[in-house]
């Protein structure tokens, strides 16, 4: 059923159909004309004949056959045949260029769905032109006696002579090529998508690339334009009979106005050949962009998808690990007298396995928020010294397995504004870091101390396996770990090589910058880090 819509859309086409072919039909009657001397000393061709042609081929080319052929008959696109011929010239040549008209549209309405090949109208052509050719060699030959040549009605020959067929046959070939080569050149000119709505069909979407090819098009089109007008001027000195307006377009003489129409055609081959360029360049970019956002958007839903299970499997895990570490140290704490040896054994694994998968849980979280950009700062006023110590008394049942001792200088307490749980976190990574990669019997010192400059300055330094150069480069990364030897504690502990990550993130996000500092191998290391923290009396 025909909606309102899909009238307008008829009526739409018809009218510029129509009035497409009123304008080839004015440019044919146009005064320009060039003189074929060598050919035929008193035949002048109307040059403005091709130029009419560009219309319906334009209409025909975009909305298929029925358009073309209202552009070409109802507009009178290929009717002015009928005022520059007479008798069976006009009868037989008008309507095979109507009918030429209509089978480039049928042919281009066949090939819409493979728009991506490219010459198909060159295939279309060289059918027509083969079917043309027989009609030529044929009917039309014997018609010849119809119509008399009109510079020499004395001729009457029965038969249109070869030669003259020949040259007659080459001359339209030619001029069907040019023409549809012009056709598409005029069709990429982007006022004439635009009033054709082929930019609707065009997967050259992006502004500033079709900006920049338009421009390339029109400056190579006004240069091409620009040698025209100059070399006007320079005529007028070789010409002096001939006005400025007879020199620039009514009565240019004929090898000006070849050498013109070459240069013109040059200018405007090279504008189509930027455009085309940028035009490529844009789509590949698009489609590239199309692909890389679609990439991306796959990737995000699995991202989210992952952290929504492992925030999910945590949240279920968590609770019932932080049930059972809770009754496994109850019962260290009250029923430790009634263990035998086995007995003390296993609650021990237990408690150490708990606190790892409750640590391991956590680390899980904090990364999780940290990729997602949901970990912000929560900045209050604290005791810098109370958390440090808070953390050494939560480490203290692993520093006892290990015979770590750990020590503390500076103040008895240095109130400074930051987020003290995040702060904490990256304590509680830096005291068991330092526990884990101790030999038995290690000690770590603890240093807490506010710098004139406003900073505060914490570290650690241990006797530790220390590090080597490689190791100090990698130590921040996500992920990494190092093979270390086995001691009471890091023997069922084993690194994910997170907590380090979240602690350099962590401070970074206090301004701050966290530093490790070891001799080598077997010298222990030191950890530091500087907050521009603001310390409060």
């Amino acid at each position: 059923m025909t909606t309102k819509a899909d009238r307008s859309i008829w009526k739409y086409k018809f009218l510029v159909s129509a009035i497409f072919g009123l304008i080839s039909f004015m440019i044919n009657f146009f005064p320009l004309k060039i003189s074929i001397h060598d050919l035929f000393p008193d035949v002048e061709n109307p040059l403005s004949f091709f130029f009419g042609y560009l219309f319906p081929l334009a209409i025909t080319f975009s909305w298929g056959w029925r358009y073309g052929l209202i552009s070409a008959t109802i507009g009178m696109g290929c009717q002015t045949l009928w005022f520059f011929w007479g008798g069976a010239g006009a009868l037989f040549s008008i309507p095979f260029y109507t009918l030429w008209i209509a089978w480039h549209g049928w042919f281009a309405e066949k090939r819409q769905m493979t728009a991506s090949w490219k010459y198909h109208a060159f295939l279309a052509e060289s059918i027509f032109r083969l079917l043309f050719i027989g009609w030529m060699y044929t009917a039309f030959r014997w018609s010849y006696n119809l119509n008399p040549l009109p510079w020499d009605p004395r001729v009457t020959n029965t038969v249109m002579p070869l030669e003259a067929l020949n040259l007659m046959v080459l001359k339209d070939a030619i001029n069907g090529l040019v023409c549809i080569i012009f056709a598409r050149m005029f069709l990429m000119l982007p006022f004439i998508e635009k009033i054709l709505h082929r930019d609707e069909l065009n997967s050259f979407k992006s502004s500033s690339g079709r900006r920049r090819a338009t421009i390339t098009l029109y400056i190579m089109i006004l240069l091409g334009f620009a040698y025209w007008w100059i070399d006007t001027l320079l005529d007028i000195r070789f010409y002096p009979s001939l006005s400025f307006a007879e020199l620039l377009f009514y009565q240019v003489p004929t090898r000006e106005l070849t050498t013109r129409l070459m240069i013109l055609g040059i200018f405007f081959f090279l504008g189509v050949i930027g455009f085309k360029l940028f035009s490529k360049i844009e789509i590949m970019n698009a489609k590239s962009q199309e692909t890389l956002q679609r990439e991306n958007r796959r990737l995000r839903e699995i991202e989210n998808l992952k952290n929504f299970m492992i925030r999910t499997v945590s949240h279920e895990l968590k609770t019932p690990m932080v049930s059972i570490l809770g009754a496994a140290e109850l019962l260290d704490k009250f029923c430790n007298s009634k263990l035998d040896s086995k007995d003390k054994d296993l609650l021990d694994a237990i408690t150490q396995d708990c606190a790892k998968m409750k640590d391991l849980l956590d680390e899980m979280i904090h990364i999780i928020r940290i990729h997602s950009g949901d970990f912000p700062l929560e900045l209050e006023e604290t005791d810098l010294v109370r958390i440090t110590k808070n953390v050494i008394n939560e480490t203290k049942m692993l520093a006892s397995r290990n015979e770590h001792s750990i020590g503390i200088q500076g103040p008895e307490s240095l109130h400074v504004r930051i987020d003290p749980r995040k702060i904490a976190i990256v304590i509680a990574n830096l005291v068991t870091n330092a526990i884990k990669n101790t030999p038995p019997r290690g000690t770590s010192s603890i240093r807490i101390e506010a710098k004139e400059s406003g900073k505060v300055c914490f570290s650690i330094k241990d006797t530790g396996f220390g590090l080597t150069g490689e190791e100090i480069e990698a130590i921040f990364n996500y992920g990494v770990s190092f093979d270390r030897p086995q001691t009471p504690v890091n023997e069922r502990l084993k690194s994910t090589g997170w907590g380090l990550y979240i602690a350099n993130y962590i401070v970074k996000a206090h301004g701050g910058i966290l530093h490790v500092y070891s001799a080598g191998r077997n010298k222990g290391s030191e950890f530091r880090f500087e907050i521009p923290a603001i310390t409060c009396p």
